[in-house]
């Protein structure tokens, strides 16, 4: 699970999760305040899951 390619393809799939439970629940409790900014929180999620496991696949240890 230290590998930056499972790391990336984790946090990817949780920010997604989390993208699609958001508008889910936003779209059955409209109620819900900020909907937009709390799903696009998970897409911002993936993206800092993706650079983390470039930046680790680019500063692997040598040895």
């Amino acid at each position: 699970m230290n590998t930056p390619g499972a790391r990336i393809g984790l946090r990817t799939l949780a920010a997604a999760i989390n993208t699609a439970a958001t508008l889910t629940a936003g779209f059955i409790w409209p109620e819900v305040p900020n909907e937009i900014l709390v799903a696009w929180a998970g897409v911002f999620m993936a993206a800092v899951g993706f650079g983390e496991g470039v930046w680790d696949s680019m500063h692997k240890p040598t040895g």
